[in-house]
């Protein structure tokens, strides 16, 4: 017996996620009017799953029926039951599962002050973030090496 999967709508599903624009056209993705899309066959070729990714990086999910061209649904509704229908939410739910992977990454800071204070600090600390001991260094005078000098510096272990 099949494992029942619940439906999580896009809007769910990239929650505190965020596009890397850069892995869109890796990943398959095509620019188009609305802004990126990808599309793959599920269900053994019976439908088509259109995933949009818009200017603002929201995530839009259609499936549709591949002989009719109409809009399948019933993957979308929790009650909605049976072999095919939990197939087509297995299949939907594991592509969306591999384009939050390939294509988004993590966005944990709620607001967008938040997030351009983290740009700056990336931005504008990088040299000190890498080299933390580097701005108390003076300039004026080179960096003293013991073992250059002649001098040896005494060690705990050292000690007679």
């Amino acid at each position: 017996m099949d494992k029942a999967i619940d439906y999580a709508p896009p809007m769910d599903f990239f929650r505190r996620l965020r596009v890397k624009r850069r892995a869109l056209p890796k990943f398959g993705f095509r620019k188009t009017s609305p802004g990126w899309t990808y599309s793959e066959p599920v269900a053994n070729g019976a439908l088509t799953c259109v995933i949009t990714v818009d200017a603002k990086g929201a995530v839009t999910e259609n499936t549709v029926d591949t002989a009719t061209k109409e809009e399948y649904v019933q993957h979308r509704i929790a009650a909605a039951s049976g072999k095919f229908v939990g197939g087509v939410r297995r299949d939907v739910m594991a592509l969306m599962r591999r384009i939050a992977d390939a294509c988004f990454e993590r966005d944990v800071f709620k607001t967008a002050l938040a997030r351009d204070i983290l740009s700056f600090a990336e931005a504008g600390l990088r040299d000190i973030l890498l080299d933390p001991v580097a701005h108390c260094r003076r300039k004026d005078k080179p960096r003293r090496d013991p073992e250059r000098d002649g001098r040896r510096h005494r060690r705990i272990s050292d000690k007679a």
